[in-house]
């Protein structure tokens, strides 16, 4: 397909006849039974050797619509943002993609571009070895690996390398129902059952709690045996801060933006407790500055820990299944990066799990990129003219920073109101997927409220809609892709109305007859809703 009257996104797929729900080109296909490439893996994992990957495992059947298994799961990245706070998506080999909070839309081809953004666990039974793993399934591969990148069953060169290095699962299932996503992850031998819930708070009618720059991640972990055990969960990830929004970091030396780049170890009066993610080479008025947290929710029995400083994900690893953690409390702030490179950290939780016991650990990740401007992903000015008295600066900002000083103080909110969001947002979807409604309607209703979520759109600091289309073009009041999100007027119908004042007051131009009466026409050839739009223009 193409959009833009004719202009091509890069993003026209052929047309397959197979079964599968995300279609993959046979020509494409690699045998699968060619498992050479986990050659290391599996001399580091008995995961490989000792339990046979199933390659052949189909999934999303019509008993249960909304799970992914298998090949489907090269096709899933479930978006982690509130409105207007970018994404960072949960993909469906269990790791961290698609990074966009750098007030970027991410250009198309970059399936994975940030290295270090997983998960691990490591599971040590009284007088017993320690077994490790990265939360990360090489199940999707095998038929999916030497996709083009612009493809949506792509896999990242990086997650292929990474399994290679480190031991990795025999596979998981992922369950959408956004806003929320629940894994479960197939670990065999290891004595503790593992499963995963993330989201992001979405409320109707509140539209400040669906607008968190924030994603949570509770970890359910269950001990079936007569054993106590150590249990310890990881959120790895990269200090991005001065990222361009684009550059493959995991594929280049080229990293110009990073340098100087600190990671400080912290713990809240609440309890909360993590790393800190910042830069000393930007200053607060330049567009690469900003913050992130990755931090520890407190709960009744784990211990919070941070790996503070590790040069690359082996080093990270390594420091993980060594146990070389430190005490956020006590722990100082690592020294600024090197010119052209940056620390990855994490934080962990250590919990003890008696024999037949259950416990929940949760981590909240936090982002707070203040400085939005003028210009799309490619280095393009917007059209603004008719903006200028509105926008009279490069920029323009992020409503979100109006609540949050950095991405900390998003985080000690989100703890300190975690049982209101929870509660809400999952009777939110459960209202939603209970419907009686066939699975095929509501899975498209709720994708257009992700839509509405996704970096399309995003909202200035002065409260501002705005949006593009998907590729970064038709910028500012793209409004024929404000039609994609017809739930948006039952959701957050505060947005909506300043959807239609951006749509009839200030994008009117009386001097071109209206600059909205233009761009419709140039696109009612293909947009209902656009034509529908028109009409009223016409009548009015």
């Amino acid at each position: 397909m193409s959009c833009c009257g004719g202009r091509s996104c890069g993003y026209d797929i052929p047309k397959v006849p197979v079964s599968s729900r995300y279609p993959i080109p046979a020509a494409q296909l690699e045998s699968k039974n060619n498992k050479s490439l986990w050659k290391q893996a599996e001399n580091a994992s008995p995961q490989f050797d000792a339990y046979p990957l199933n390659f052949d495992q189909k999934g999303s059947t019509d008993d249960l619509p909304y799970t992914f298994v298998g090949d489907n799961l090269a096709a899933v990245d479930f978006p982690l943002g509130g409105f207007g706070c970018g994404n960072v998506c949960l993909h469906g080999d269990g790791t961290l993609q698609r990074w966009t909070m750098v007030n970027k839309t991410l250009p198309e081809g970059n399936a994975d571009v940030m290295p270090a953004n997983f998960f691990g666990i490591s599971v040590t039974p009284d007088d017993d070895k320690q077994q490790a793993f990265v939360l990360q399934s090489p199940q999707n591969f095998d038929s999916n690996k030497h996709l083009p990148q612009h493809r949506p069953a792509a896999v990242a060169p990086s997650s292929l390398q990474r399994l290679q290095d480190l031991p990795g699962i025999k596979s998981l299932s992922l369950t959408g129902k956004y806003p929320i996503a629940e894994v479960d992850y197939e670990i065999p031998g290891l004595p503790v059952e593992v499963s995963l819930e993330a989201f992001t708070p979405l409320i109707p009618n509140d539209t400040k709690n669906s607008s968190l720059p924030v994603a949570m991640f509770e970890f359910t972990l269950k001990n079936p045996t007569e054993s106590a055990v150590t249990v310890r969960v990881m959120q790895a990830q990269q200090n991005l801060i001065g990222w361009d929004g684009k550059t493959d970091v995991n594929s280049t030396n080229v990293t110009p933006f990073w340098g100087s780049n600190v990671n400080t170890p912290f713990v809240q009066p609440d309890g909360l407790a993590g790393l800190s993610m910042s830069s000393q080479k930007y200053d607060a008025t330049d567009p690469s500055f900003g913050t992130l947290t990755v931090a520890c929710s407190p709960g009744e029995w784990a211990t919070a820990k941070v790996i503070t400083q590790a040069t690359d994900e082996t080093d990270l690893w390594n420091q993980f299944t060594s146990g070389t953690f430190q005490d956020p409390a006590t722990a100082p702030a690592t020294a600024p990066s090197a010119s052209g490179a940056s620390w990855c950290g994490a934080a962990v939780q250590e919990i003890k799990l008696a024999a037949n016991e259950t416990a929940t650990v949760s981590f909240i990740m936090a982002w707070h990129f203040p400085n939005r401007t003028q210009v799309d992903s490619f280095g393009n000015n917007w059209p603004s003219a008719s903006f200028a008295s509105i926008f009279p600066n490069d920029i323009i900002g992020n409503y979100y920073t109006t609540f949050f000083a950095d991405a900390s103080a998003a985080a000690a909110y989100t703890l300190a109101n975690r049982d209101y969001l929870c509660k809400y947002t999952r009777a939110y979807r459960d209202l939603m997927y209970g419907s009686s409604v066939p699975w095929q309607l509501l899975e498209c209703a709720a994708g257009r409220v992700a839509v509405m979520r996704s970096p399309t759109m995003f909202r200035a600091q002065n409260g501002v809609v705005l949006g593009c289309e998907g590729n970064s073009c038709c910028p500012v009041n793209c409004s024929h892709v404000y039609g994609y999100t017809t739930l948006m007027e039952r959701v957050l119908p505060d947005l909506a109305k300043d959807m239609r004042i951006t749509d009839f007051v200030r994008a009117f131009d009386a001097s071109r007859n209206g600059v909205l009466y233009i761009r419709v026409i140039r696109v009612i050839g293909s947009h209902r809703d656009d034509f529908c739009l028109f009409l009223l223009l016409l009548y009015i």
